[in-house]
């Protein structure tokens, strides 16, 4: 073989090194990171607060179903809880359900016996799956089925109850929220503390 000229073997030169670089880019033949998982967001803090006042709308329902004698009492309030309702679902951005029907409506039959607690004032010994405040405790997707005290004194007396630790949670959340949401909060807040002298 005859010897390499002085460019041929320039040229050899360059080509080998610029094999040598191309193998040593980092991340050309490697796989790359993987892409970054976002976590996902906390739920809104409004979606407690709805939950919640479904539940006072369902606790009016089924007192003025097994205490008919209340439900003229008790309508004014369960309208107001609806409207909180409706409130709340705009301002999460929801189309507001329609109205629920009557307590005293075609649905009078499913009404919980008399001698049952409402969300929140459990008989003695017992336990339900929605805490004193009126929000269902970490965990549970769904409360049970309202439960009514056996006497109209007693059943107004755990409505009271349960509008008392209402008023209560929704003022804490107002001092934090922000200002749209705080004015709406301590609204609610305010008519439910008017509900417990109302029931009286």
């Amino acid at each position: 073989m005859p010897p390499l000229t002085r460019r041929q073997a320039l040229a050899a030169a360059l080509a080998a090194a610029a094999a040598g670089a191309a193998g040593c880019q980092p991340g050309r033949n490697a796989p790359g990171p993987p892409t970054p998982t976002r976590p996902p967001l906390p739920p809104d803090p409004l979606v407690a607060v709805l939950d919640a006042e479904h539940r006072l709308v369902a606790a009016h329902e089924a007192t003025a179903r097994a205490h008919p004698a209340l439900a003229a009492l008790l309508a004014p309030v369960r309208a107001d809880h609806l409207e909180h309702a409706a409130a709340l679902e705009r301002t999460l951005g929801r189309a507001a359900p329609s109205s629920a029907p009557s307590p005293t409506g075609a649905g009078a039959g499913d009404a919980s016996p008399p001698g049952t607690s409402l969300p929140g004032t459990s008989p003695p010994g017992t336990a339900t799956g929605t805490s004193p405040t009126g929000t269902s405790p970490p965990g549970t997707a769904t409360s049970p089925a309202p439960r009514v005290p056996a006497g109209g004194a007693a059943a107004l007396a755990a409505l009271r109850g349960a509008e008392r630790s209402a008023a209560a949670v929704r003022a804490l959340a107002a001092e934090t929220a922000p200002a749209d949401r705080a004015a709406l909060l301590a609204s609610i807040a305010a008519c439910e503390a008017s509900h417990e002298v109302l029931l009286r």
